[in-house]
């Protein structure tokens, strides 16, 4: 893999996902809900609840990754539980970019001893994003309504 590198969106560096702005459906793809009224300041504020990153590749914006609280049925947040959601802009796909940054998140909460469950949900119909996750040791654990969850359990 060449120089990949996770970048977290704060408020002084949104501008990083400028390029992806532009494709609402490559977000949605990654889990956010966004409309290009929303502008920076939506993913400021969704930057301010949730963990995200630019992708970058040899220091290009390529894609975007949401590490997501998981949440109890009250609203609590559960601890060591995660929910990821990523996307890649289409001509960086099928190059390892998604699993390289999945993988360098995963093992950044295992060293900081923060993870115990990480769930993706994914279409029936995304191969590629299957592919993904299988490649970083998930495992498919249900499929309801053409989604599938995906659970990487630290053991």
């Amino acid at each position: 893999m060449k120089k990949l590198e996770l970048i977290t969106i704060g408020q002084q560096n949104t501008q990083l996902l400028s390029p992806l702005l532009q494709d609402p459906a490559l977000l949605l793809a990654a889990g956010l809900t966004y409309s290009p009224t929303m502008g920076l300041l939506g993913i400021q504020l969704i930057a301010a609840r949730e963990h995200l990153f630019a992708i970058t590749f040899h220091e290009q914006t390529v894609g975007i990754l949401l590490l997501g609280h998981q949440y109890g049925q009250e609203g609590e947040i559960l601890p060591k539980q995660w929910e990821v959601g990523y996307a890649v802009l289409p001509q960086f796909q099928n190059q390892g970019i998604a699993s390289a940054a999945v993988q360098q998140v995963i093992a950044q909460l295992t060293r900081q001893h923060r993870i115990s469950i990480i769930t993706a949900d994914i279409k029936t119909d995304n191969g590629p994003s299957q592919a993904v996750v299988r490649h970083c040791g998930f495992s498919l654990i249900a499929s309801r309504n053409g989604i599938q969850r995906w659970q990487f359990a630290n053991k």
